[in-house]
């Protein structure tokens, strides 16, 4: 009982500090009456009450701003005769009339401190049960049986302009000779990174377009040379479920593609966001290496007349007989991709044929679903706009009017954005485009499509009217362990992200919790003397903090001078990663090289945090009172 009541004295106290900033800026908050109720919440239901109930309440409060009528979870009280919570209820009124309607003009302060006090730790990354491992799986084993209930109607007028529009565009882009690499993501014979370049399989149905001789091997002296089994022909490719950890709802299943697979994905996804970029029309709507761009289009899509459109499990719904008919123009890039798709996935003992173009993990699959949905997309503003020009590719003798039409496009694709499965696309072609989805098997999600109100949402950020209502996340800070060292970097991560939205007494308390942990290091902003002492330091003066917050400074810290490089160093918690390296030369590190693969020593993917000697450089190069 000691622990829970640790838990809800930390919970409340960090609630009561974003209170506090609420208030600030106006807020009716009810101190007493609202902490009491979380308080007796979570005596009665735990820790599952922050990391479950109150998110739900969290959820209701967007869907409420996406469809513009708030519906109250039922596991929480209403005022009578209203259709509003008792919790936080005078701010609720602040955005929602009592009968659950959006106000016309609702206080934007209050829809985005609510959202930040309702679902800060929405996104708690939570560890993977048996159970919710086994609801995975069992919901991506549905979804590639239920795709294949789909047909694809090749008299679909959006359909049949998108295959159009994808011909045209890919045209020009030639995916025969790649160059090929491994990525960052683990492989399903559960190699490290430099084993990988060790290829004892290839695929069978890839060896037509990318030979083993030719991107298997450097040079034939390594395969005279070679040691060990001869190389082993794999006829289906299969990849392997992962399953990492994700929030409340459950783990995001990923898929970690075998390294033959992973090293010829790599070499096309590179050169097909390289076309991206490059290409006139394209690049106009497609930024696959910069989400901002998105972010920009969605913060002024209302004034703009446009709508954000968020679908559910977009990589798992992505037919095969889907990417067939929209790639039937370019059958050439059609066959080169197919050729390094995984075929079926393993679970344990759980084989699932795959019936989606690609899983998520797939190194082809976010360039090629982006493709796809912007072809959907744009063919769904030509159909909505019949005065719209047909394809550039078309023959005309009149050379201007041929011109209007490339400039007509350029206009279209502006009022398009793609990024995976965040859409951007004109209100007025928004049925058109979420019936074609529908209809293909894809699961638009209704509560986040955004087209009602002025609430808008994509790619991580929310805006209401043009305004950020984007609030901070607690991911990884558990409120059960109370010192654990892991916390001290994610309690200063937050700090400072609340310091510079100006939640002063939330980024007060946070720098708190962390220096119950360690004390803090800070660097002073001032220009300081060389020979200046600690001691003549005002405990007062303004610092920043090694980790980006701004507080004074803490006289706590353990140093040592280091002869070796004559330098003072402090004693602090730093988050670092295991590491491998390069064993003794071979023909597998040189392959490696002539691929501009040039890391002698990799990092684990778990990060860790310890506690270690390290020297804390000057600010803005001058001279600091705690350096030598």
């Amino acid at each position: 009982m000691g622990d829970r009541k640790e838990t809800r004295s930390r919970f409340i106290e960090l609630r009561r500090a974003m209170m506090d900033d609420g208030i600030r800026l106006g807020l009716p908050y009810s101190f007493e009456k609202d902490l009491h109720y979380l308080s007796a919440r979570i005596d009665g239901e735990g820790t599952s009450f922050f990391k479950v109930t109150l998110p739900l309440l969290g959820k209701a409060l967007d869907r409420g701003l996406v469809s513009g009528t708030f519906s109250c979870p039922t596991n929480f009280s209403l005022i009578k005769g209203t259709r509003l919570p008792t919790l936080c209820n005078k701010v609720f009124n602040l955005i929602f009339r009592e009968d659950g309607s959006l106000r016309d003009e609702p206080n934007l302060h209050a829809i985005q401190h609510l959202r930040q006090f309702l679902s800060f730790d929405s996104k708690m990354v939570l560890p993977v049960s048996d159970q919710s491992s086994e609801e995975a799986v069992t919901g991506f084993a549905d979804r590639m049986r239920e795709l294949r209930r789909y047909r694809i109607q090749t008299d679909s007028p959006v359909l049949l302009e998108a295959q159009r529009l994808l011909t045209w565009v890919l045209k020009g882009l030639d995916l025969s000779v790649i160059k090929p690499g491994h990525g960052p993501g683990s492989v399903s014979e559960k190699l490290n990174r430099f084993e990988r370049w060790e290829f004892n399989t290839w695929l069978t149905k890839a060896e037509r377009y990318y030979p083993h001789m030719s991107y298997g091997v450097h040079s034939l002296r390594a395969l005279v040379d070679r040691s060990g089994p001869p190389i082993r022909w794999i006829p289906k490719s299969i990849t392997r479920i992962c399953l990492v950890p994700k929030d409340f709802k459950g783990p995001r299943l990923i898929s970690a593609e075998c390294a033959v697979n992973q090293y010829l994905q790599q070499g096309q996804m590179k050169k097909m966001m390289d076309y991206f970029q490059y290409h006139w029309l394209l690049r106009r709507s497609i930024r696959l290496e910069d989400q901002t761009f998105n972010r920009s289009i969605a913060a002024s899509s209302f004034n703009n007349g446009l709508a954000t459109l968020d679908l559910s499990n977009a990589s798992d719904t992505l037919s095969v007989p889907l990417f067939w008919f929209l790639f039937s123009g370019v059958p050439k890039l059609r066959r080169l991709l197919m050729c390094t798709r995984s075929d079926f996935a393993r679970f344990e003992q759980l084989l699932i044929k795959i019936t989606s173009f690609a899983p998520m993990g797939s190194a082809t699959c976010f360039p090629v679903e982006t493709l796809i949905f912007w072809a959907l997309a744009m063919a769904s503003v030509r159909i909505n706009r019949p005065s719209s020009p047909t394809f550039p590719g078309c023959t005309t003798s009149n050379s201007s009017v041929h011109q209007r039409k490339y400039l007509d496009w350029r206009e279209i694709s502006s009022s398009v954005a793609v990024f995976g499965d965040d859409i951007v696309i004109p209100v007025d072609c928004l049925e058109t485009l979420t019936s074609t989805l529908s209809s293909i098997g894809c699961s638009p999600n209704l509560s986040k499509t955004c087209w009602k109100t002025p609430f808008r949402e994509s790619c991580g950020g929310e805006w209401f009217s043009g305004t950020s209502v984007t609030i901070i996340r607690n991911r990884k800070y558990h409120y059960e362990e109370k010192k654990k060292i892991a916390h001290y970097p994610v309690l200063l991560d937050l700090q400072r992200k609340f310091y510079a939205k100006g939640y002063k007494s939330t980024s007060d308390l946070l720098r708190k919790l962390a220096e119950e942990i360690w004390p803090i290091y800070v660097r002073s902003f001032q220009e300081i003397p060389v020979d200046a002492n600690l001691q003549d330091i005002p405990s007062d003066s303004p610092f920043e903090c090694a980790y980006g917050s701004c507080h004074s400074y803490s006289k706590n810290l353990k140093t040592r001078f280091n002869r070796d490089y004559q330098r003072l160093e402090y004693r602090i918690p730093v988050i670092y990663q295991p590491s491998l390296k390069w064993g003794s030369g071979s023909y597998a590190r040189l392959f490696a090289r002539l691929s501009d693969d040039q890391a002698d020593r990799i990092a684990t993917r778990d990060c860790k945090v310890k506690v270690a000697w390290r020297f804390l450089p000057a600010y803005m190069g001058l001279a600091s009172p705690i350096e030598a």
